[in-house]
């Protein structure tokens, strides 16, 4: 019994001391190293910061262009270009097979050139894409401008999702205020386009759309790896200490 008494106080306190307990651990130099588990156990930063507020817009102008080819490419082929109403949901069915494609492809795409890159990339083939259909007028050619289209905007928002899991000190309240601030799009874009439209005609009122994909442009060095970089000082902290 007694011997049961000591083993029982000792095995506590090694749990106590173990990784698990948030403390620091230490490099065979006995210098102090910050434990992972500590740093994510931490409490989520109160308050907005502005990185997560730029992810937003980001997400915010790829929820613009992805719902308005769904509210408009159809009607804009159809009523402004004069296709025949096949077209229009053959378009609309190309534009959202590219987006399918685009969101299978855009893991690997990202992992080999980067997630502000794709998304650079993916702004300017968007914003082609809607160039093309509302100013040339070919049907050929807008089929071709709606795939590029749904091909520019289809990794934008599972990309912005992931940027906003890694802002620093925020964890998943920073996915909640980008998604919020990209579901927004869905509020003010139909009917925003659908007032231009009345006033200069449906192919201009989609140049809105367009000015935000180049202000997501503009913003894409916001959606770089965070990850990676703390993950790359942590192992050099570790081998120069050690």
């Amino acid at each position: 019994m007694l011997g049961a008494a000591r083993f029982v106080p000792e095995t506590v306190g090694e749990e106590q001391d173990g990784p698990s307990s948030g403390r620091s651990t230490s490099t065979p130099g006995g210098e102090p190293v910050a434990d992972p588990a500590a740093e994510q156990a931490r409490p989520a930063r109160r308050g907005l910061t502005g990185l997560e507020v730029l992810i937003g817009l980001v997400c915010l102008a790829a929820a613009l262009a992805e719902g308005a080819a769904n509210d408009w490419l159809a009607l804009l082929l159809v009523d402004v270009q004069g296709a025949p109403e096949a077209f229009g949901a053959l378009a609309l069915t190309a534009f959202n097979l590219t987006m399918t494609v685009g969101r299978l492809a855009g893991g690997p795409t990202i992992d080999r050139f980067g997630r502000a890159a794709v998304v650079r990339a993916g702004g300017v083939l968007a914003a082609t894409g809607i160039l093309v259909v509302t100013l040339v007028p070919s049907t050929a050619l807008a089929l071709a401008g709606g795939l590029l289209w749904g091909l520019g905007v289809s990794t934008i928002f599972p990309a912005a999702m992931s940027a906003a899991g890694e802002v620093p000190g925020r964890g998943n309240r920073a996915i909640t205020v980008v998604s919020t601030i990209a579901y927004g799009a869905f509020l003010f874009g139909a009917p925003t386009i659908g007032l231009l439209a009345e006033l200069v005609g449906l192919d201009r009122a989609l140049f809105l759309v367009v000015a935000f994909l180049l202000g997501m442009v503009a913003l894409a060095p916001v959606m770089r790896d965070r990850r990676a970089g703390r993950d790359r000082r942590a192992g050099d902290d570790v081998r120069v200490r050690a």
